[in-house]
């Protein structure tokens, strides 16, 4: 994490047209930033502090298309930055644009954007053109400084706002925002397709604090558009950038997030319900189309057991005789409708690689950050959800047989996990994985207790009569022996 803090915060007009003041607070001192503001040493005590002036300075200012890459070099050349201190403000070696889109994004905290009042609606809610106003607005005023963002989102014709509702527990506004590509590119012929949502919070100033942890945390290697990571990996939709207005003495907290690729887990269970309703034998295409849709969904477990493993064991850190109670970084929250997954049409038999598996609504990673959590919480909420959540709402739709569903997400989802793991250490990730779910659901706790909200006696009916022979078949098709626990010998 940065040692230096940077605090933006743009203070404007009433008008569409007001310009941003940028403050900042770099080390303690706090000054206005415009184009001509002094960065030397003398100015800022410390050699990071006249760096991170000269970085955020540069980035924000430069109006040329690589603004990061320029103000590395400039910095460089003003000797207001050198290697040793760039080394310091990026330990995670981050690429130039990553590194200063960070170190700005972790800066700017709750930036005000001026509305007009033809923008708001009753409650101060803003209407699908004040939506679209407000972003485009972010992007002149410096706000919204990653591209491609500023190329799709600088222009209002460019850009569409479709109102999703009033919102659920925690959100109070949500728009679906729609861009046109071609826009890139100068041109206004092209489709419009959706590609963000913008969020208010009800969790005001507490969201937008825990969303900026995440991004200056190590969880950025899984970034959904982190170019260097891994196809194995799972991807992690971050925020864009988050921003407030206010409406009298009333302040509203928003968030610009990516919409993730393809489809959520409840979506695509849902669609193998229907075709599952659909099947008949003397009919192909319902053949096909179930055994097409049936695919896709264990393809996806198998993918997210397996990134889900490979994450969980990134953070693990010091020795525990059992593995999978090493205290590491969790989601917190993870059921299917926070996991979304597409399928790639390559010309490859690698489901790893076909098929892209990304986390949302990633907040709740906060409260893992700094005191890490057990997978359990993250692998018994998934399953549990799905299965034996009091309320019936949240279970798997009821045309789907159990023992349907425990081959098409169980199976291939545990199969991931252990195969994520060396071949020495997957006999004994078996045996941890099998006692946790045969045992383990009353004593997990999870922050805001959502395991609490599991029917005790319908999971251990379940896990008894489906998921028990589950283990039994797994462990003869990765060729363990189930017999006989193996000796644990940890080596980090």
């Amino acid at each position: 994490m940065y040692k230096t803090v940077v605090l933006l915060t743009s203070i404007l007009g009433s008008g569409l047209n007001a310009q941003a003041i940028t403050i900042v607070n770099i080390g303690g001192i706090v000054k206005n930033l415009t184009s001509s503001t002094s960065c030397q040493l003398r100015d800022w005590k410390t050699q990071s502090n006249s760096c991170t002036c000269c970085l955020v300075k540069h980035s924000l200012f430069d109006k040329s298309k690589n603004p990061f890459n320029a103000a590395i070099n400039a910095c460089f050349k003003k000797s207001h930055c050198k290697s040793q201190t760039i080394s310091e403000l990026n330990p995670n070696k981050l690429t130039p644009t990553e590194f200063i889109t960070t170190l700005n994004r972790s800066a700017i905290q709750n930036p005000r954007v001026a509305v007009n009042k033809e923008d708001i609606q009753i409650k101060g809610k803003l209407s699908p053109a004040g939506a679209v106003n407000l972003i485009t607005m972010a992007v002149q005023n410096k706000i919204i400084t990653q591209y491609p963002h500023t190329a799709m989102l600088k222009n209002p014709n460019c850009v569409k706002a479709k109102a999703l509702g009033g919102g659920g527990a925690q959100t109070a506004q949500l728009f679906l925002i729609s861009t046109n590509p071609s826009c890139m590119i100068n041109r206004l012929d092209g489709e419009f397709k959706p590609t963000y949502i913008l969020k208010e919070t009800k969790k005001k100033s507490a969201e937008v604090k825990n969303l900026r942890q995440l991004a200056m945390s190590s969880l950025r290697y899984f970034d959904l558009q982190n170019p260097a990571r891994s196809e194995y990996d799972l991807a992690i939709a971050f925020d864009v950038q988050n921003f407030v207005y206010t409406t009298g003495i009333q302040t509203h907290y928003l968030t610009l997030l990516e919409i993730a690729p393809g489809a959520s887990l409840t979506s695509l269970v849902q669609k193998l319900a229907e075709a599952g309703k659909n099947y008949r034998q003397n009919n192909p295409s319902s053949i096909s189309e179930y055994n097409s849709s049936y695919n896709t969904v264990h393809s996806s477990f198998y993918k997210l057991g397996f990134g889900l493993s490979r994450l969980h064991q990134y953070f693990m850190k010091g020795e525990n005789n059992n593995t999978l109670k090493t205290p590491t970084m969790v989601h917190g929250d993870l059921h299917m409708g926070n996991i979304y997954s597409h399928t790639e049409n390559k010309l490859s038999i690698d489901l790893l690689r076909e098929t892209k598996v990304t986390l949302i609504d990633t907040e709740t990673f906060a409260a893992y950050i700094n005191k890490p959590g057990l997978v359990a919480i993250d692998l018994l909420i998934l399953y549990g959800f799905s299965t034996s959540h009091l309320s019936s709402q949240h279970r798997i739709p009821g045309t789907i047989d159990q023992l349907t569903w425990h081959q098409v997400m169980l199976k291939p989802f545990l199969i991931g996990y252990i195969k994520a793991w060396p071949k020495q250490k997957q006999g004994q990730i078996w045996h941890e994985l099998k006692e946790m779910f045969l045992t383990g659901v009353p004593q997990t706790k999870v922050k805001g207790r959502r395991l609490l909200a599991l029917d005790i006696i319908r999971y251990k009916t379940i896990t008894d009569k489906y998921a028990k022979p589950i283990f039994d078949e797994i462990a003869k098709e990765l060729d363990l022996n189930p017999t006989q626990k193996p000796n644990i010998s940890i080596q980090r």
